[in-house]
């Protein structure tokens, strides 16, 4: 018993569309739906890291690499 015999000759093969691609894509255009906006995930904040090389966020202090000491860094929070 073959499976596929319903289907067999009313698929397209490859190489047998009646236009071209640009052509279906621009008949398909209309039906899209529109792109979402992008989501931010994240905040980002400006901070200054203390002399001892910590950045203070949310009552919390977090070390940083001493070769960030004294100098404004910005801080992605998820």
């Amino acid at each position: 018993m073959d499976l596929m015999a319903p289907m067999n000759g009313s698929r397209p093969s490859c190489g047998t569309l009646a236009s071209s691609i640009a052509d279906v894509w621009e008949a398909e255009k209309p039906a899209l739906m529109p792109l979402p906006t992008m989501f931010d995930g994240f905040v980002e904040e400006r901070k200054r890291v203390s002399p001892t090389c910590l950045i203070t966020f949310d009552r919390n202090r977090y070390s940083v690499p001493a070769s960030f000491a004294n100098r404004p860094v910005s801080l992605s929070v998820l």
